[in-house]
């Protein structure tokens, strides 16, 4: 290893010039790479299963690894146990730390986890990530996570570009010139309001966990399997008909208490559908920005989470809502309002969900050691 206190993490992806991602790390004297590579799932249309596409560099991979390990240099491998069947042509499993480098948001979550994890081990560390190698939007995500997370973005310049006398050849080789492009100030939403995404999102989770149980509990009850998939329910109607038609096929084994219980389980899974569909409830959601203390009002906050509010104080907790969290939410276009006079309701817009899952790691982090830069 070459510097304990202050360590070097080098990002890379996989290609066929091996140079072009071996070079640069070991000219930086990196401790450790993490170098990802390349998968793609989908679903067949016709068999509804699904397939991969594996990296065709799978065996330059190999070299890679060789040629770092021999400098001492120690490559992170990280395959999930879900894709640890899927092989190459060639019959090579699939290796590295893998990811779609057609997915930003996916390549901006897989960098953003080992900043992390390394700043969490140590705050010094210093971390670059290759833009040089990959596809144009690993490109895109890299210089972006460069950016928000404040790590150097390098830029590798090949001596020697495109001169090969064999198609087996790498397009560059010669000395590798890393170039560090210059950094701008991203602008993004302050943490309290991903907070915030987190919590109303962790809510709507938490009815499609309540949903799967209910399922599972009327299956039991009517002894026979409504729906296969319970990760994609979305429309009542479908769990309706389904209950309706077993129920009436098997009428004759159910007794009165036995329905009245589905019923009661079915009227639970209505008003969650509901919720997730059309929006959490604004009062509910006031209650919960309160209990994580992302709602504050100066003059009514010592009173405890547990105890009523009166009128008075719950109108001045809600106009700190409002002005805290609802209206810079609606300014960064993370969330929509219903327009019901009464029974407000509050919906994540596509951008929210976005931002969501681009950083969802982000709060844990912030807690611990780093402060993201708000504007």
């Amino acid at each position: 290893m070459y510097n304990i206190s202050n360590p070097v993490v080098h990002i890379a992806f996989n290609s066929d010039e091996i140079d072009r991602v071996t070079k640069p790390i070991i000219q930086t004297k990196t401790d450790r790479a993490y170098i990802f590579t390349f998968y793609k799932e989908r679903i067949d249309q016709e068999t509804n299963k699904k397939e991969y596409k594996v990296d065709q560099n799978l065996q330059r991979y190999e070299q890679v690894v060789k040629i770092l390990e021999n400098k001492g240099i120690k490559v992170i491998r990280n395959v999930p146990e879900r894709l640890k069947h899927i092989k190459d042509e060639l019959g090579n499993p699939i290796d590295g730390i893998p990811v779609s480098y057609h997915d930003y948001v996916e390549i901006m979550q897989k960098i953003s986890k080992i900043i992390f994890k390394e700043r969490l081990e140590n705050q010094n560390v210093d971390i670059k990530i290759n833009l040089a190698v990959g596809s144009k939007i690993t490109a895109i995500a890299s210089i972006d996570c460069a950016r928000f997370w404040d790590v150097d973005a390098i830029y590798v310049i090949p001596e020697i570009w495109d001169q090969r006398s064999s198609p087996d050849e790498p397009l560059s080789s010669g000395r590798m010139q890393c170039v560090l492009p210059p950094k701008f100030d991203m602008k993004h939403p302050p943490d309290k309001l991903i907070q915030a995404l987190m919590i109303i999102n962790d809510e709507f989770e938490e009815n499609k966990r309540k949903i799967r149980k209910n399922l599972e509990k009327i299956e039991t009850l009517m002894k026979i399997q409504i729906t296969e998939d319970l990760e994609n329910l979305n429309s009542m109607s479908s769990i309706q008909k389904a209950y309706l038609k077993v129920s009436e096929e098997n009428k004759d084994n159910l007794s009165t208490n036995t329905r009245k219980k589905i019923d009661e389980l079915l009227k639970e899974i209505v008003i969650m559908i509901q919720e997730n569909k059309y929006g959490i409830l604004k009062s509910k959601l006031m209650d919960i920005l309160r209990r994580n203390n992302l709602v504050i009002s100066r003059k009514y906050n010592h009173i405890p989470v547990e105890k009523k509010l009166t009128a008075k104080q719950l109108s001045a907790f809600y106009g700190a809502m409002n002005k805290q969290i609802i209206k810079p939410m609606k300014h960064w276009n993370l969330i929509e309002e219903t327009d019901d006079r009464r029974n407000k309701k509050i919906l994540l817009t596509q951008e929210g969900y976005l931002y969501l899952k681009m950083f969802e790691n982000m709060i844990i982090y912030n807690k611990k050691i780093f402060k993201m830069n708000s504007y």
